[in-house]
């Protein structure tokens, strides 16, 4: 009896241990919000990084909807009825140093 009780006790233990790891691996994720969103709600200036790459068109930015784009921009002006396509293209880059040709061949051989 003494060891069908052992062997419960081991068993309740295992159980207990199996639920903590599983109820910890349900945790929420939550991205942080890039830097230049919180530049644009707060008012102030877009990093460097984003005003160098768009140039003036960097102002027109808004912050986007909750769990979407962190950042929105869409033309006013823009004549949606006249497209009929949306063309997804994706680039694969093999190396951070553009100077490896190596790795441009790799990159653009994919």
């Amino acid at each position: 009896m003494d060891s069908n009780l052992g062997k419960l006790w081991n068993l309740l233990l295992v159980a207990g241990i199996a639920l903590a790891l599983s109820a910890a691996g349900c945790s929420t994720t939550v991205e942080s919000q890039p830097e230049a969103a919180k530049a644009v709600e707060s008012g102030g200036s877009l990093p460097a990084s984003v005003t160098s790459f768009l140039g003036p068109d960097a102002s027109k930015l808004a912050p986007g909807k909750e769990a979407g784009a962190a950042l929105v921009w869409i033309n006013p002006n823009a004549q949606w009825a006249n497209y009929t396509k949306i063309e997804s293209v994706a680039f694969i880059s093999a190396s951070a140093d553009p100077t490896n040709a190596s790795n441009s061949k790799q990159s653009m051989s994919l």
